[in-house]
């Protein structure tokens, strides 16, 4: 009897598991078809050559020491390290994992708050939404914000173990709490506010937290509030070298501010009706009526969540998870040239979902058939609706050429969706769209927009590669007043300048991009080519093994060193270059074409003959390899 009473307990929670898994794997199953975008994509993982050698001892360590791509957060880097080796460059891999990592962390949020109030349904009710949630698809659909849901699942583990540690205090449970939070903070700094938070469960649900002890309560939280402070630290170290903190020249305080109650406002309205969204939301002024609406909307929530609290202690606690949660990425320390972004609302949406779940009653249908229906029909509307619109959304991070264009069907101003999609077109030789787009941010640029300088970089080079070189050079000049120490910007001078032809010319700006940032394999591997075209091969060789020794993956080194060490007549050393050239780049036949000619030079015949049969395997239409093979 007993047996089967336990059974009928668990069916509700099998239920309710069962339910989650199933609505997550229905929207993200389609993401092992989805590609790496260009957007961050290549910093995190296609161009990160030690993302692409996988786990390895010294990338461990690189992982806990780089601040790169303006962040600091080892244990997203571990985690896109493992799925390297597990996955190679299989980008259905890494999305999958991210996926899962999103299910694990929608069933950590369902058992805690089952286990912290001992109810079924709104817990069960707060984790599947939250699960499916059209706002949470950019943390989970993006490869680069894998970091978004590792911090969120160590946060949570965190909560669970803080919960046990409540219940049955001691040292150890106490450390498990401290190492989790950690861990949260090692994925992505966005956790800062947990000392808030353990006191805010302290109130509600657990009581633990009255008048008479604050105290004690307070000072118990002493530790992670310096683990808190120390990542807050990291986090503006990190942002600070990479250049994403903006200057009040740039952003104004009085924007700030007024952005700021404007995204609380916009994050309000999108949890309750998710419109459409955009990879980017551009920085635009918000207007004064929506100023004030959002301000009408914080205060009256403010107002009856205080009003309520002893009724719903629950619609206190979930507001001010909301409300604190979001001020380390509200926007009053401006990071990047957003206004707002959905990621943003990854942990701080669980208070919002707290806060109106509870509001609900619980279903009785035993006594109000009626009214229990339509609640729990509601329910499922609601979720069977949020689902479809996440299932769409998820749609659109197919690809980069389809996330860009969806941005901008959402908004034509949107200048770093046309800047990204002019460079998309631009690196595949389409360079009609691709000029078309640059025209677009050019009058964008003319008409007073504000266009961020990473956006500028990154149309200069799209207007060099249409031949557009004043234009391209008038874009660089404007950088340089807003950032004249980017080393981007000097790499994009040098490389115009060899464009224009005039290596000599290029050469300094090379030189100072190295300085500023001397493990830039790109810019020194530049270098290389503006020594070899002056003359300077042996010079030419050592730069190119200089960015070879930066990134191990850098093709065009490669292949530039060994067209260096031919030149210098020393055919055995060039061979070995061009042969570790196809090896990072196996779909390009150059450098098996270079490589079996030089065995040809070096009477190595047969081995020619192989080769050039492995470049019509790749290419069956090249004319010098079946002439070479046929003869």
């Amino acid at each position: 009897m007993s047996t089967a009473s336990g059974s009928d307990r668990r069916l509700p929670d099998l239920a309710a598991v069962a339910a989650i898994v199933l609505a997550v794997a229905a929207i993200y199953t389609q993401t092992a078809w989805f590609q790496f975008l260009s957007w961050d994509d290549q910093a995190y993982v296609t161009s990160n050559f030690r993302v692409r050698q996988g786990l390895s001892w010294d990338n461990v360590v690189w992982a806990f020491t780089a601040l790169f791509a303006s962040n600091w957060h080892p244990l997203t880097w571990l985690s896109l390290l493992l799925d390297s080796s597990l996955f190679g460059s299989w980008a259905g891999g890494f999305h999958l994992s991210s996926a899962a990592w999103h299910l694990a962390t929608s069933l950590l949020l369902y058992s805690l708050l089952r286990r912290m109030t001992g109810e079924l349904w709104r817990p069960a009710l707060v984790a599947i939404i939250w699960a499916v949630h059209p706002l949470h698809v950019e943390s989970v659909a993006w490869v680069s914000e894998r970091k978004d849901v590792l911090s969120a699942a160590f946060g949570l583990i965190a909560l669970h173990a803080y919960l046990s540690y409540a219940r049955a205090p001691s040292v150890r449970r106490y450390l498990l709490v401290l190492a989790a939070f950690a861990c949260s903070l090692l994925s992505k700094q966005m956790l800062v506010t947990l000392p808030a938070l353990l006191l805010l469960i302290d109130y509600w649900p657990l009581r633990r937290l009255t008048s008479a002890n604050w105290r004690p309560r307070v000072l118990e939280k002493l530790p992670f509030l310096g683990l808190a402070v120390a990542a807050a630290f990291m986090t503006v170290v990190a942002q600070s070298v990479g250049g994403a903190i903006r200057t009040t020249d740039e952003f104004s305080l009085a924007e700030r501010v007024l952005n700021a109650i404007s995204s609380y406002g916009i994050y309000i309205v999108q949890h309750v009706w998710p419109s459409d969204q955009s990879f980017f939301q551009v920085f635009r002024m918000p207007s004064l009526v929506w100023v004030a609406a959002s301000l009408a909307m914080i205060f009256s929530l403010t107002y009856l969540a205080w009003r309520w609290r002893e009724r719903t202690p629950a619609m206190l606690v979930g507001w001010l998870w909301f409300l604190g949660t979001l001020v380390p990425v509200i926007g009053l320390v401006q990071v990047g040239v957003q206004a707002w972004a959905s990621r943003y609302t990854y942990i701080p949406s669980i208070g919002l979902l707290i806060m109106a779940a509870w509001l609900l009653p619980v279903p009785d249908f035993a006594r109000a058939r009626a009214m229990s229906t339509g609640i729990a029909a509601a329910a499922a509307l609601s979720v069977i609706a949020l689902t479809a619109r996440a299932f769409i959304e998820t749609g659109y991070w197919r690809n980069s050429e389809t996330l860009y264009q969806r941005a901008i069907a959402l908004d034509p101003r949107n200048h770093v969706a046309h800047t990204l999609l002019a460079q998309f077109y631009a690196e595949r030789g389409a360079l009609e769209p691709a000029s078309r787009h640059a025209n677009v941010v050019l009058r964008l640029a003319g008409g007073g927009g504000r266009i961020s300088a990473n956006a500028m970089l990154s149309l200069s080079r799209v207007l060099m590669d249409l031949g557009r070189f004043d234009e391209a050079l008038a874009m660089l000049d404007q950088v340089e007043k807003i950032d004249p120490d980017g080393p981007t910007l000097h790499y994009n001078r040098g490389t115009l300048e060899m464009l224009r032809g005039v290596p000599l010319a290029a050469l300094p700006h090379f030189e100072r991009a190295i300085r500023l940032q001397p493990a830039y394999s790109d810019a020194l591997n530049n270098r290389g080519v503006a020594l070899a075209r002056l003359g300077r091969l042996d010079e030419a060789a050592e730069a190119h093994r200089r960015a070879i020794g930066v990134d191990p993956f850098n093709f065009q080194a490669h292949y530039n060193l060994g067209a260096a060490l031919a030149a210098l007549g020393r055919p055995a050393e060039a061979l070995a270059a061009f042969q570790s050239a196809a090896t990072v780049a196996p779909g390009d036949v150059r450098p098996r074409l270079r490589a079996a000619a030089l065995l040809r030079t070096l009477g190595r015949h047969e081995e020619a003959r192989t080769v050039f049969q492995e470049v019509l395997a790749i290419d069956p239409g090249n004319s010098t390899a079946r002439m070479e093979v046929t003869r």
